[in-house]
Formats: C-alpha cells, sequence, structure tokens
C-alpha cells in the first residue's frame, strides 16, 4: 500500500542499500541539492552491519526523506518495497553509488514533458579514473545498450531506471527472484506490453567504477555480456546463476 499520510509528489526515489555508510551521504547530497524540488526520497536498507542507516538518517531533517529497514535483504525486494512506501506518479530507482548533478531531476522533468515517455532508462555516465582503453570499450557498451532498444529487447539501466508507477505495477513490479539486471527486465516487460522505452542522454548519471576497479573489466564484461545474451535469447531470468555480490562491503577500498 502507497504512503496515504506523505505529500503527493511527482517522482519517487528508490534507493535499495546494503553497507553503503562511504557513498549514500554522496548521492543524498546531490539529491539534496537538487533544482527540482518535487521528488521524494526512499532508503530502503537490508539490515546493513555498518553505519549506513544512521548516516541516511542525519538527512532527515534536509529532505522529504524516508530510511526504512527492509524485512528482507535482495535488491528487488528492497526496490519493491521502497515503491509501495511512495506515492509518486513516477518511481526513480538509484543505486547508491550513482552520482547526479544538481539539474538532474529537472532534466528528466523536461524530458518526460517533452517526450511523454512512459518509461526512460537514464544511462549516460563518464568514467574518471580509469584507462582511455578501458573507456573506449565501456563506450562502445554502453552504445550497443542503446541500439537494443529498437531491436525490442531494451538492455541497460547502469543503475537508474525511471517508470511511471501504474505501469511498474501493471507489469507486476521487479521479480524478487531475479539475481542481475532486473532493471533490464523491467524494460522488456515494458516493451512487450508495447510501451514505448526510452534511453536518455540527458541528464547525464556518474557510475561508480568501484567493481571495474576489483574485479577487473574482462570480468565485468564477462559477467554483463553473458546476462545481455541470456536476456536477448529470451531466458529465464530468475534461472540465470551467478556470482554477484551486492553491497558496499564487497568493494572494499574501492568504494569511491
Amino acid at each position: 500500500m502507497h504512503s496515504q499520510n506523505r505529500p503527493k509528489r511527482k517522482f519517487s526515489v528508490v534507493i535499495p542499500t546494503l553497507n553503503e555508510e562511504v557513498l549514500i551521504p554522496r548521492l543524498l547530497s546531490q539529491l539534496q541539492n537538487q533544482t527540482y524540488k518535487d521528488f521524494e526520497v526512499c532508503v530502503v536498507d537490508a539490515k546493513s552491519e555498518d553505519d549506513t542507516v544512521k548516516v541516511a538518517k542525519s538527512f532527515l531533517e534536509k529532505m522529504d526523506l524516508q530510511v526504512l529497514v527492509s524485512p528482507k535483504r535482495g535488491v528487488s525486494f528492497q526496490k519493491n518495497y521502497g515503491a509501495d512506501q511512495t506515492n509518486g506518479k513516477f518511481l526513480i530507482f538509484l543505486d547508491a553509488d550513482i552520482e547526479v548533478y544538481p539539474s538532474f531531476l529537472s532534466e528528466l522533468d523536461t524530458a518526460l514533458t517533452e517526450g511523454g515517455y512512459l518509461s526512460v532508462a537514464a544511462n549516460w555516465w563518464r568514467y574518471p579514473g580509469i584507462p582511455l582503453w578501458e573507456k573506449v570499450i565501456m563506450f562502445l557498451g554502453w552504445e550497443t545498450s542503446f541500439l537494443t532498444q529498437y531491436i525490442g529487447k531494451p538492455i541497460g539501466g547502469a543503475g537508474v531506471i525511471i517508470v511511471a508507477r501504474n505501469m511498474f505495477e501493471k507489469i507486476g513490479k521487479f521479480d524478487e527472484n531475479v539475481k542481475i539486471a532486473e532493471d533490464c527486465l523491467v524494460l522488456q516487460k515494458l516493451q512487450d506490453m508495447g510501451i514505448k522505452t526510452k534511453y536518455l542522454r540527458k541528464p547525464a548519471v556518474h557510475i561508480s567504477q568501484r567493481r571495474i576497479k576489483k574485479d577487473g573489466l574482462p570480468h565485468v564484461l564477462w559477467l554483463y555480456a553473458k546476462s545481455t545474451y541470456y536476456q536477448i535469447r529470451g531466458g529465464d531470468h530468475a534461472k540465470y546463476e551467478v556470482d554477484y555480490q551486492m553491497g558496499g562491503q564487497y568493494h572494499g577500498k574501492h568504494n569511491k
């Protein structure tokens, strides 16, 4: 059930967390400084062993914010749980390691108004602190993802998904049995229902390179290549077995 005692907002930003005390204050500070103000934020924590909840709650007086502890650990469950506790017309799902500009929500509002999109994947970023050859490969990977929207198999999301609440509920929300690429599956469900999805180059977001720095680009590329192939061929995502650990504790010194 949606929260009935909170102000109605246009955007509900849902952020699942697990041991993200290092990065969550950065994202919340950036949301606090948005030029567009008609939004709420819901941090859904998976019973972190660090100070994620405490740090997030330090922002309670600075914005329209809820900090919830999820009864179950799992990124898809946490996203669904947060969606149920908010009431915005559009849902924005952000990973905790995302960075956004002050104009993020303003540009998104313009894109939705001018384009009339029912679902949008904001999926563009720079690559600070990694070699040029890795930047080139990642850029090509993004462009490939961008093109998949034209073949009816949209891949992407990059930690950012924006979808109209009524459409999100109509497709049955996130599949809580899926271990990876749950956002891609949401886009696919929308596409299958005839709802146009659109990748935006603006607003831009920055994606942390912490997984690449920890696991290496070849491993990460192989992981996502297999996931992409699995989706394009129409496999059951819930049966896709992959060792993909979530949470800030996994990345250690690369949490930045």
